[in-house]
């Protein structure tokens, strides 16, 4: 086969894959299956420069770098995002979002719904064998929402609970953004919410879903300003407080369904962010951690930043702390990432068994749900058995009357045996459900002692390792305090 041949056979192959194929993973294994196999015809060096022409060139059309690895008798494609916002992947997942009529979906189904949806959304991401990067899934799916919706780059979706809401850039936020920065004033400290008032926005917020709404609002901040637009440091710090307390109004407002007046849900965040301060710090300081871990070269500079100078901000001279703990140990890039990769093993552990217990927390409460959902269908079914008893009762006394002439006879007698077959089914139906109730409990029973077993494991560890998760908590702290100082006189000197 000549060369032009051969890349336009890969290029109507992989097109036709694309049209066709349901998923990225689909796609992909579909594609570099058949690849292969036209590989194993055309092998030479010369064939094997337009296979990977084709390759390189359909996935850059699409926002990815392709690299294309020969081997003896394989052939492996490598796919990496360079287009965050239009790339392939948000394709598929678009095509999703408009099978399922999630346009629709937000405007008519209720929130437990749309958490459901995402939820398995994102599990099927994550099981993707060429994503592992939560951040980037989160990134895919944002975009494929904004494509969707018919959002511009410029509005903003995040995930609540794996619910996402949507912040359209337009001027009431920018109206909004003014309001929050007067209310930030020393002049309005002390002069926010009445106590009653505080307590009905209280009522719809309880205290965990309060704390994982600020982290996961520090997580969407950083993944999209950090990560995503890669602002500098200084920036970032700068904007960091007015942008959280903006982002928790959003969601309270409709955490609360926009019951209260703005100005009132604003006074309530600021309350939130002053008195969640050091927490506040302490989850972002975290964070940046996770990033320097996880070797995302974007979060080194938000270390190094604090270098023990003085600089003038804004025409201030601003004095830019050492991130020191308390043990008067002073910390740096190079010994953050040392100390960061030692500790990798002890957290990595902790983090999988913590993320079990949530799992299976998890599957309790769907378990919960099928075994009440059975149990009621059991009851449902013992009730039709004894409609059908007293069906059956009817039909036997009506059979006995001596009256009957042998035609009739033989009508209630094939009623009768319908009656049995019917019960004969539901009976079936009864121990199937019962069964079903009996394996739900085993696996309830099951995952309870995983999670005894996993808390125990968890305790071994801390007690194993006090020293070097004592060290790990000092440098969170330090670097929590150094933020918490740096934003904190930024937002003075504004």
């Amino acid at each position: 086969m000549n060369n032009q041949a051969l890349y336009l056979q890969i290029i109507n192959l992989i097109t036709k894959e694309f049209l066709q194929q349901k998923t990225f993973d689909t796609f992909y294994q579909a594609t570099q299956q058949s690849i292969k196999n036209i590989y194993a015809q055309n092998n030479d060096e010369i064939s094997m420069q337009s296979i990977r022409k084709a390759i390189t060139e359909f996935y850059a059309q699409h926002g990815i770098k392709a690299v294309v690895f020969f081997q003896a008798h394989d052939m492996q494609i490598k796919p990496q995002i360079t287009n965050q916002e239009n790339n392939i992947y948000i394709d598929f997942i678009t095509r999703q979002l408009d099978k399922d009529k999630f346009a629709e979906m937000m405007k008519n189904e209720p929130s437990s719904q749309i958490s459901r949806y995402f939820n398995q959304l994102f599990a099927s991401l994550k099981d993707s064998p060429t994503l592992k990067d939560s951040t980037t899934i989160k990134d895919i799916v944002r975009n494929a929402v904004k494509k969707t919706l018919g959002l511009n780059q410029r509005d903003s979706v995040f995930f609540n609970d794996l619910e996402p809401y949507i912040k359209n850039f337009d001027f009431d936020l920018v109206k909004n953004n003014t309001q929050i920065r007067e209310l930030r004033k020393s002049s309005y400290i002390g002069t926010f919410l009445n106590p009653q008032v505080k307590q009905d926005i209280d009522s719809y917020i309880s205290q965990p879903k309060l704390d994982t709404l600020i982290s996961q609002t520090i997580q969407n901040i950083i993944d999209e300003k950090i990560y995503t637009n890669q602002i500098a440091p200084l920036d970032f710090y700068s904007g960091f407080s007015l942008a959280l307390i903006q982002d928790i109004s959003t969601q309270i407002s409709s955490l609360t369904q926009s019951r209260f007046p703005i100005n009132t849900i604003n006074r309530y965040a600021i309350e939130m962010y002053l008195y969640y301060k050091t927490t506040i710090y302490k989850k972002l300081a975290q964070a940046i951690l996770e990033g320097i871990q996880q070797n995302k070269a974007s979060a080194e500079s938000y270390i190094t930043f604090f270098d023990g100078k003085d600089k003038k901000i804004n025409g201030v001279l601003t004095h830019i702390p050492i991130i020191t703990d308390i043990t008067s140990k002073t910390w740096n890039l190079s010994n953050i990432k040392q100390t960061l990769t030692s500790e990798y093993s002890i957290n990595t552990n902790l983090a999988q068994l913590k993320n079990s217990i949530e799992s299976g927390r998890d599957k309790l409460l769907e378990l919960e749900t099928q075994i009440t959902s059975n149990k009621a269908l059991v009851s449902q079914k013992e009730l039709e058995i004894q409609t059908l008893n007293q069906e059956y009762e009817t039909k036997k006394q009506h059979q006995a009357q001596k009256n009957q002439d042998v035609e009739s006879r033989n009508a209630t007698s094939k009623l009768i045996n319908e009656i049995l077959q019917q019960k004969i089914t539901i009976l079936d139906a009864i121990a199937t459900l019962n069964n079903a109730i009996t394996n739900a409990n085993e696996e309830k029973k099951q995952i309870i002692l995983k999670e005894q077993q996993a808390n125990e494991q968890i305790k071994n560890i801390i007690n194993n390792n006090q020293s070097s998760i004592q060290t790990l908590q000092n440098l969170t702290d330090a670097l929590g305090y150094c933020l918490e100082s740096v934003v904190t006189e930024l937002d003075n000197n504004a």
